[in-house]
């Protein structure tokens, strides 16, 4: 199955069986800032979410009836401060949970009169099922304190002190029954789940098994303590919230919850149909994580539909959207984009604009990406930018050494023919650096703007390729071919006509062209024979009389070694578009076409 989703978006889906059907779970995660609202980035979001460790599982993916609240963390004291003890609350719309933190400690004094002693400070408490009351025994929390005596380090046998507790509801004796006042979700196991989980006997193997039992309640998908459920199976809109004490620098949290509306859009492959159908699955927001030490709340928008297969394997393509409820999109606004997203041919000219599933409030998640790393990417035309650069600096580099030598040359007295001046750019580099700045234009900074990027633009490429390959062909055939034909009519050349005939066959028909590269070889073959001639006139030369023969041979000596040289640089210039060439190839979309004709080459 193919998601296509905004970056603000993260998918949870699972498929289950049911009395005999299939069903196919869509969940959207949307996680927002506590204190501004502004939603983050699905990688921001579970980078928070496995920083903190009192949650084990997010979700397990199953509807759930109600709507629920889950708050995952610790309760911290403000500014870090130490102290004993600590109130602690959280409200969303009507629903209100306070909490009593105590440090830890143990009840004591004499039978009958024993009273709870806090031992130690403490700046943070985690809000989890281990310090909430219970025990061994206790099967609502076997994981809890406060139910049985415990030895302490000291051998006593003492009753611990529940640290986590619900607000005004104290214990008056060691073991006494409190309130479960952990935040997170139960345990799978709990008996406030098992007895929703239905029944597994052997009518349910011979009819129901792998799927789940005719007589399961769905009350056994709330995680939640029933203090923390809504009556509603949706959370309610634009509800208000506030946290108090849950995070050290800022022990007041307060907000709105986001007022999106999440869509879900997918592609199911109908009985024998050979293309998909798409439709829409109604969505919901069913429940909210808040994790306050890491700033984050987490909306969870879920809905459900029935499929053909108990893998769903029958969905091929998911899209997840958010849209304003005040501006709605049309159904064939989601029609199109899923179209689009899903066709394996083009759906890669959409990948960086999500624009188009988020309301006009929400920043598209690439130019978010960019503002928070600084970075930008490279989206030019494919590696063109980096082989250009790669090329420049290994041709300057050549021409260092060669202007080096040719100084050293000079101040020792010889005459070199001067350097080439590189020929105007081609008029075909200009249509190429127009189109480079269609497809992708630059800000006033000039750094590339994704929210603008034409990606149809690209479909120009092909054909800007193809017009300049024919315009250079049509030029070195109209320059060439007049002459090579003249060559033929020359009877002196009569043994040389096979070969002059196969110059005019691969004008005709060109091989793939070659990458750009500067026209000086035949100037450095120059400036080589100029100096193949001082060697080879070294002996007699002016500049020798008088000369001892060791000075004579050491100039010798330094002519050849610049022979050598230059003709290393030379061998470099002409190797430096190959070298690139490969690099090209690996960004170019059209490989065949990747290096428009530059010369007669």
């Amino acid at each position: 199955m193919q998601t296509i989703k905004p970056l603000q978006l993260s998918p949870l889906t699972r498929s289950f069986t049911y009395q005999r059907q299939h069903f196919f779970a869509i969940g959207s995660l949307l996680g927002f800032d506590l204190t501004t609202g502004e939603p983050v980035l699905e990688q921001s979001l579970w980078e928070k979410v496995s920083a903190t460790p009192e949650v084990q599982i997010l979700d397990a993916g199953f509807p759930k009836p109600q709507a629920e609240v889950l708050v995952y963390g610790c309760a911290e004291t403000p500014k870090g401060e130490p102290q004993k003890e600590l109130s602690a609350s959280f409200t969303v719309g009507d629903i209100n949970k306070q909490l009593h933190l105590l440090g830890k400690g143990y009840w004591r004094g004499l039978p009958g009169f024993k009273q709870q002693k806090v031992e130690q400070s403490f700046t943070r408490i985690p809000l989890s099922r281990a310090l909430a009351f219970g025990g061994e025994g206790f099967a609502e929390n076997p994981e809890g304190v406060g139910f049985q005596a415990i030895t302490t380090e000291a051998g006593e046998s003492l009753y611990p002190i529940t640290q986590v507790q619900v607000l005004n509801t104290p214990a008056e004796y060691p073991g006494q029954v409190l309130p479960l006042a952990y935040t997170g979700a139960m345990d799978f196991m709990a008996p406030q789940k098992q007895q929703y989980a239905g029944t597994y006997n052997a009518a349910y193997m011979q009819k129901a098994m792998p799927g789940l039992p005719d007589d399961f309640d769905w009350l056994f998908c709330q995680d939640a303590l029933p203090d923390q459920r809504f009556k509603a199976s949706s959370l309610p809109s634009n509800a208000h919230y506030q946290l108090q004490n849950l995070n050290a620098d800022m022990p007041r949290m307060e907000g709105t919850l986001p007022p999106w509306r999440a869509v879900a859009w997918l592609l199911q492959q109908q009985g024998d149909e050979f293309k998909p159908t798409a439709q829409q699955v109604q969505l919901k927001a069913e429940t909210l994580v808040l994790l306050p030490n890491q700033n984050l709340g987490i909306m969870l928008y879920r809905g459900q539909i029935k499929v053909s297969r108990d893998d769903a394997r029958d969905i091929k393509a998911l899209l997840l959207a958010l849209e304003d409820p005040a501006a709605p999109k049309p159904d064939a606004h989601y029609i199109d984009q899923l179209q689009k997203r899903s066709d394996q041919d083009n759906a890669w000219r959409y990948l960086l604009d999500t624009q188009p599933l988020l309301p006009t409030q929400i920043t598209c998640g690439m130019a978010l990406l960019m503002a928070q790393s600084g970075e930008v990417p490279s989206l030019d035309l494919p590696q063109m930018d980096k082989a250009k650069h790669l090329t420049e600096e290994m041709q300057a580099k050549a021409m260092q050494q060669i202007e080096e030598e040719r100084q050293a040359l000079q101040q020792q007295g010889f005459d070199l023919p001067p350097m080439p001046v590189p020929p105007p750019p081609a008029e075909w580099q200009a249509k190429v650096e127009a189109l480079q700045a269609k497809i992708l234009p630059k800000k006033t900074d000039g750094s590339p703007d994704l929210a603008k990027i034409d990606f149809d633009a690209m479909q120009e490429i092909a054909p800007l390729v193809d017009s300049v390959k024919e315009q250079e062909m049509a030029k070195m055939q109209q320059e060439l071919l007049p002459q090579l034909e003249a060559l033929l009519l020359v009877p002196e050349l009569k043994d040389q006509y096979p070969e002059i005939r196969k110059k005019i066959e691969v004008l005709l028909n060109p091989p793939q062209p070659s990458w750009p590269r500067m026209e000086i070889d035949t100037s450095l073959d120059q400036v080589i024979v100029q100096l193949e001639k001082e060697v080879h006139q070294v002996k007699t030369s002016e500049l020798l009389q008088g000369q001892a023969p060791e000075k004579a041979q050491a100039i010798k000596k330094q002519l050849e070694d610049s022979i050598k040289k230059i003709e290393s640089a030379k061998i470099q210039l002409k190797d430096a578009p190959a070298k690139i060439k490969a690099t090209y190839r690996m960004g170019a979309e059209w490989p065949e076409r990747g290096s428009p004709l530059q010369s007669a080459e």
